[in-house]
């Protein structure tokens, strides 16, 4: 491991061009497809890779990934790139909110705390949850585009007095011993090579009897390594999500315990929802313009309408292509939840021991 530097970085300070705008609508969106015409290929061809491979070049991957994807994201979904429990009153916004304030109690957020928000994204939840407990956030995110745009939301928000960015990898956190009050991640661990390093390094950077909150990804028992559709629907997801293996429940949760934090609660939240969580993936209605953008007809109308333009030549070619990515994970894990196989909300509430 490289030596860290163990003082408190300076928040990134990345200038924002070109970023101005809130969440993106189609005409901003067409923007991400202008990279270059095989960056696509060669983020899917990283999955052809001897898996050693892949699990040294991680980080990386989702640095491309989200390059790539994070305007589609916000399009679609808005600024908090996560699933919620889903209950048949509320609204997709509503659920989001109310996942994000569940996550803050849990870390027993509150005035004066310092938090670490691992794998930030563009800084939805840690607006949120800053807004909602009064603490103070640090994001940290791989994806030098993604700061950029959390820095323009936190911005808009006025919030920077109480949020800020570091570019970083989760892996080797470069922060010093204790240096946070609590810690939390939400639906970011799944991109991790190893859950172990990443929790060694939250235990290592947690103030003693601090609590440590990872709402993330898994496998469930129902999963069969000798089903082929369910081995394809799992390989799918990782391709389409920028994962590089997914783990079962059981696994993630055992390397939270040789982590070294003590493992207070650990559940599938999904069971104690009325509606699954694939819920607004699926399409729960098009009532609202968010609950079209994130259904699987307003996916499909999203795709063909970049299918039209590029015929067109008013969109790059490969336009398509990254989109198509897109439309795997979200339909593989809209499978893997009707099959029960899959989960994206193991719930970990964690605390760094005393002594």
């Amino acid at each position: 491991m490289e030596a860290r530097n163990r003082g408190k970085p300076e928040p990134s300070t990345t200038t924002v061009v070109a970023q101005g705008r809130d969440v993106p609508g189609f005409s901003d969106i067409l923007s991400t497809a202008n990279k270059p015409r095989n960056a696509i290929t060669k983020y899917s061809h990283r999955y052809d890779e001897q898996m050693d491979k892949r699990r040294r070049q991680a980080s990386e991957t989702v640095d491309k990934y989200y390059d790539l994807m994070t305007d589609f994201y916000e399009y679609g979904y808005g600024t908090s790139f996560h699933f919620a429990p889903v209950y048949s009153d509320k609204s997709f916004t509503e659920c989001i909110k109310d996942y994000e304030h569940k996550v803050a109690r849990s870390v027993r957020a509150k005035p004066g705390m310092e938090l670490l928000d691992i794998g930030c994204g563009v800084g939805g939840p840690a607006r949120e949850i800053a807004k909602f407990s009064g603490a103070k956030i640090i994001g940290l995110n791989c994806s030098k585009y993604q700061v950029k745009r959390a820095q323009m939301h936190t911005a808009k928000s006025n919030q920077e007095d109480s949020i800020s960015y570091v570019e970083g990898d989760y892996c080797d956190i470069k922060f010093a011993d204790n240096s946070f009050d609590g810690v939390y991640a939400i639906g970011a661990t799944p991109h991790t090579r190893s859950h172990l390093v990443v929790y060694k390094e939250v235990c290592r950077v947690l103030k003693p009897g601090g609590y440590f909150v990872d709402s993330t990804w898994a496998l469930t028992d129902k999963y069969d390594p000798n089903n082929p559709d369910h081995v394809r629907i799992k390989n799918e997801i990782e391709i389409g999500n920028a994962l590089v293996e997914l783990k079962r429940d059981k696994e993630i949760v055992e390397a939270a315990r040789s982590s070294g934090l003590e493992v207070l609660e650990f559940k599938n939240l999904d069971l104690e929802a009325d509606e699954p969580w694939y819920t607004f993936l699926h399409g729960r209605g098009c009532c609202s313009i968010q609950n079209f953008r994130s259904s699987a007809i307003g996916r499909m109308t999203t795709h063909s309408i970049l299918t039209v333009l590029e015929c067109m030549k008013l969109v790059p070619k490969g336009s398509t292509a990254v989109h198509s990515v897109l439309q795997i994970g979200a339909n593989s894990l809209v499978e893997s939840g009707k099959k029960n196989i899959y989960t994206t909300l193991l719930f970990i509430v964690t605390r760094k021991p005393l002594d």
